[in-house]
């Protein structure tokens, strides 16, 4: 048991590595539609090496979601050790140019951050979802793709990646971490919002 437990937060740690170089990414694109579409590299290794993305994890319909905590702590550490590491080796002017950006959406109305988390994690599920159920090796990568690239694109907010781009800018404080619990309630409501309404239709038509 203990085996397993330390099995799944190593995979969430490493969840929160991939999706970290996939915000580094979208940081040096310095472009909204490629910056979008390179971030897709972070759930892409996520998918093919089965890790564990807190995000991914709640579009399950069989999830146990008493490790959804080991996840999170997992994707957590992750990002600020990986994060760490792509901040000793990128530019400052980078680093400035994004805490600017960052301290935007920090100090922004409350439901703002709930809402946006809420719409990105409909966004995963498209990408998650389809990568798992679709038939054919292009529709999977199609809606992978698109349902990560359109909530980039459009500014959605990801709790993992929000715990790299903090940690990027160094920019934890009290007023960060209220951001990222917001970001974060907003992501469990949209992933659990879809598999609860899946599984009213199943019972309905039985």
């Amino acid at each position: 048991m203990k085996e397993n437990k330390f099995k799944l937060i190593v995979k969430a740690m490493m969840a929160g590595c991939a999706i970290s170089l996939g915000g580094l990414a979208n940081i040096y694109s310095q472009n909204n539609i490629i910056g979008s579409l390179f971030f897709c590299i972070g759930l892409f290794v996520i998918l093919v090496w089965e890790l564990n993305l807190y995000t991914g994890k709640l579009c399950s319909l069989t999830l146990e979601y008493k490790n959804l905590l080991l996840i999170y702590l997992g994707n957590f550490i992750g990002c600020f050790l990986f994060g760490t590491l792509l901040r000793i080796v990128s530019s400052s002017t980078l680093i400035d140019n994004m805490a600017t950006s960052l301290q935007m959406r920090v100090e922004g109305p409350w439901y703002i951050s709930l809402i946006r988390g809420f719409l990105c994690n409909l966004c995963i599920f498209i990408a998650v979802r389809g990568y798992n159920d679709l038939d054919r090796e292009w529709k999977k990568l199609l809606s992978l793709i698109l349902g990560v690239s359109v909530f980039v694109l459009c500014r959605f907010e990801h709790c993992v990646a929000d715990m790299f781009y903090i940690t990027f800018c160094n920019a934890w404080n009290w007023k960060s971490l209220g951001f990222l619990m917001l970001v974060t309630i907003g992501n469990t409501l949209g992933g659990i919002t879809i598999p609860i309404i899946l599984k009213l239709l199943k019972r309905l038509e039985k």
